[in-house]
């Protein structure tokens, strides 16, 4: 489809049709099982929203299903956001995200992306 999103560096440009990185996160904690009616108030849409609707954890307390930021809110022009699915066997986070640049949904870890702030989402915190 053709990207016609204002301000947008790739609009004009044909892409496939899919989710950014916020947009993975959101439609992944929903095909966990988190209703799509509660998103607003308990995942949220964006990475503002996300980070907002999240705590700070240190990298070292880092598991499955916390969410993973390169930069905090009003920071940069455009931030990014992965959640986290484990460690590699040298110890270093693993982060599936969804980006264009590597052309849809892949793991890295957290340090090749530049992921420097980790977050544990409202619903994960009991």
């Amino acid at each position: 489809m053709e990207v016609t999103s204002p301000g947008s560096s790739s609009t004009g440009t044909i892409r496939p049709f899919g989710l950014d990185c916020s947009g993975f996160v959101t439609w992944t904690f929903v095909n966990a099982g988190l209703p799509a009616e509660s998103i607003e108030s308990t995942i949220g849409h964006g990475t503002t929203a996300q980070w907002n609707l999240s705590t700070s954890i240190p990298a070292s307390t880092a598991m499955l299903g916390d969410l993973a930021f390169l930069a905090t809110p009003g920071t940069r022009k455009v931030n990014h956001i992965g959640i986290v699915v484990g460690r590699n066997d040298e110890g270093q986070i693993l982060v599936v995200h969804c980006s264009s640049g590597a052309n849809n949904v892949s793991i890295a870890t957290a340090e090749s992306v530049d992921f420097l702030y980790y977050r544990r989402p409202a619903v994960l915190i009991h």
